[in-house]
């Protein structure tokens, strides 16, 4: 399964989301698309399109218009959203319209529990 993951800019994902999906489990186990990983810039639209991405995860806890212009995307090309945000931060009430699941954590190994159970949900 192929995992698309989007973010807004505006804080350290690297090494606030990106390490910790690297370092985990999931990373054993799924392909993931961190789009801002390498110096390249990834075209996340075409992958949608060619329906080469099986799910989003949208890491919500700081506003990003570019992540919800993705999640338009991933929700006009069927594809599911799994939105999580760290718990105390605020997302726009428009994110429930345009994601299958929203979760909450409180830590980083509560984020990857949950999310390692979420997904199996989206496995063919």
């Amino acid at each position: 399964m192929k995992i698309l993951v989007t973010h807004s800019s505006s804080f350290d994902y690297r090494k606030e989301l990106y390490l910790l999906i690297r370092n985990s489990d999931l990373n054993n186990e799924y392909l993931f698309i961190l789009s801002h990983e390498a110096d390249i810039q990834v075209f996340t639209r075409p992958l949608m399109e060619r329906r080469e991405i099986n799910l989003q995860i949208a890491e919500i806890s700081y506003p990003s218009t570019g992540q919800g212009i993705e999640m338009g995307w991933a929700n006009v090309y069927k594809i599911p959203v799994i939105s999580i945000y760290k718990k105390g931060s605020k997302y726009p009430g428009s994110v429930k319209l345009v994601t299958s699941e929203i979760l909450e954590y409180s830590d980083n190994d509560e984020m990857i529990n949950k999310l390692s159970k979420s997904i199996k949900n989206y496995e063919n």
